[in-house]
């Protein structure tokens, strides 16, 4: 008698990331405090898909990605009077999934903002967001042409920002040491710290701590807003504090300055003074809400995963007239590869439109050689992709999947069965060599 004993094991641990999170554009934004009558008669979106991104490793590869959409709105001005309007539009960036390392990153060059098929003038405008990849209502409030504030903390781009340098030594036995100082919480002041390692609070207490390589080590910690007394260190084996060790801390130089002054000479890039101003505020704002009043990261280290990019630009409609306003950009798909042939899903947001007068029409052209999958919407198959059209604007957002096959098959099922083929083969071959073996 063959017995089969049918083993389990799980082969998608430690496995390489699934899904990948791809962008989100949508909604031409006006930026004005004047109610305008504008009417918004067309809206067509044109999908050219003729690659899907891959890793990107250089700026040249970069380049070579052509997938984009084309979002034209036909705008009419049924008043008496000619209208200006400044008009922002949400990039997004691109996913760092996408990224096999950082490198100077340019997708734009062949995009850009059309009215009446005329190319206009933009300016690339950036703000801080955490999430730059989905365009939100409340990622607007974060733009600005005036530096930010912050009126629970009074921090403004005049506030009073003191460096404080210490020279830090221990006496630690190991190659890695820490030390850390205390501080009583309050919305006086925020403090920020270059290699900060370790925050914690307790009470109305915060304890900020840092690691020092080979015993010592040279720290700038910055107060921006009320000035500190002498910070009273405690030195440790290691940054879980378990065990104290001699060390001194040497007060070598004060030096004050303004906030604006601080953040303007860490600047390399060239976008706005003000934009890097308000990125970098609005990043440590974000670190302030979710840990308190000591930050680590102010600066563009990474500021790639952190940034949206607009369009900014002016449009003139004379009254009575119309106008259409094409803009094009790169797009990046969310990618599952938890299919056995990968699924890429595209979105693009369709409620913003609400804010504008009217959306008489709606038109979505998906040009693709690939297939339309999942689909629930109704596309019609043309020569070229798929196409579908409204007479009002669409509820809820857009979203559809392409693959290479019309009908993919989810792995999760063949992920889970084939651990138990493997298995149950290999007992099998056990049990029907030790009968063998019996038998002689």
């Amino acid at each position: 008698m063959i017995i089969f004993v049918i083993l389990a094991v799980d082969t998608r641990a430690n496995s390489a990331l699934l899904h990948y999170t791809g962008n989100r554009n949508g909604r031409v934004v006006y930026y004005g405090d004047e109610d305008i009558p504008v009417v918004l008669e067309k809206e067509i979106l044109t999908f050219k898909i003729f690659d899907v991104p891959d890793i990107f490793t250089s700026e040249e590869e970069l380049k070579t990605y052509d997938s984009h959409i084309e979002v034209e709105y036909s705008f009419n001005n049924p008043s008496a009077e000619d209208i200006s309007m400044r008009l922002l539009f949400p990039i997004g960036n691109i996913p760092p999934y996408y990224l096999a390392e950082e490198f100077n990153l340019n997708d734009l060059d062949d995009h850009g903002v059309y009215i009446d098929g005329k190319k206009v003038c933009t300016e690339l405008r950036y703000s801080f967001d955490f999430d730059p990849y989905n365009y939100e209502e409340e990622d607007l409030a974060v733009f600005s042409d005036e530096p930010l504030r912050d009126d629970r903390y009074k921090i403004d781009e005049n506030s009073l920002v003191t460096r404080y340098t210490y020279h830090l030594k221990d006496e630690g036995e190991g190659d890695i040491s820490a030390a850390s100082f205390a501080i009583t919480k309050t919305d006086d002041r925020i403090i920020y710290i270059n290699g900060l390692n370790k925050v914690s609070a307790e009470d109305d207490m915060m304890e900020a701590g840092v690691f020092i390589d080979d015993h010592e080590d040279v720290i700038d910690v910055y107060v921006i807003g009320e000035p500190l007394k002498m910070l009273k260190w405690q030195f440790y084996d290691d940054l879980s504090c378990d065990r104290t060790i001699p060390g001194s801390a040497e007060l070598i130089e004060v030096k004050e300055d303004t906030f604006w002054s601080m953040i303007q000479a860490e600047k390399n890039t060239d976008m706005r003074d003000v934009d890097w101003y308000n990125y970098c505020f609005g990043m440590m704002m974000y670190q302030v809400d979710a840990s308190g009043n000591i930050v680590s990261d102010l600066f563009m280290d990474n500021g790639q995963n952190y940034m949206m990019r607009w369009y900014d630009y002016t449009l003139d409609i004379k009254a009575g007239s119309s106008v259409v306003n094409k803009i094009s950009v790169p797009i990046y798909p969310d990618k599952d590869m938890s299919y056995d042939e990968d699924v890429y899903t595209y979105h693009y947001l369709l409620s913003p439109a609400e804010a504008w007068a009217d959306v008489r029409s709606l038109m979505i052209d998906i040009k693709t050689d690939m297939y339309l999958v999942f689909d629930d919407e109704g596309y019609t198959k043309t020569d070229d992709g798929y196409t579908i059209s409204y007479d009002h604007l669409k509820d809820g957002e857009l979203s559809f999947s392409l693959s290479d096959v019309s009908d993919p098959k989810s792995t999760a099922e063949l992920y889970d069965i084939e651990p138990f083929l493997i298995g149950g083969i290999v007992v099998v071959i056990g049990i029907i060599l030790f009968v063998v073996k019996r038998k002689k």
